[in-house]
């Protein structure tokens, strides 16, 4: 048993064949139709982008204390996140932004040309 088990950071819930608890339902392609309200939503660059194994992401925790368990947890488990990782995934994620902004600008000039020819 490590040291983080000991220390009452990690709660163990059961094995993850009969896990059944309820969570935020995520899917990644589909447009986010109305707000979430949980106390933790987790995100990674990997499942965001389709890009396997970035080991990248990052949390919003409603409770500061939480959040610092979390935070204290990964300080005791890595060495840290590798100068390739985050290249790799500041490079996908410029990526994206800048084809996200492509597409909202067509997608406004296709709806300025529609009025504008009426």
């Amino acid at each position: 048993m490590t040291d983080y088990q000991k220390s009452g950071l990690y709660k163990w819930v059961g094995d993850a064949d009969t896990f059944d608890k309820d969570g935020p339902y995520t899917e990644l392609y589909a447009p986010i139709s109305s707000a979430s309200n949980y106390d933790l939503t987790l995100f990674t660059v990997s499942k965001s982008t389709g890009h396997a194994g970035m080991r990248i992401g990052w949390a919003l925790v409603k409770d500061l204390e939480v959040a610092k368990k979390m935070t204290k947890f990964i300080e005791l488990n890595t060495i840290g996140i590798s100068k390739d990782s985050q290249l790799r995934a500041s490079k996908v994620i410029k990526i994206v932004l800048t084809a996200a902004k492509k597409k909202i600008l067509k997608a406004e000039k296709n709806r300025f040309s529609s009025t504008t020819t009426r």
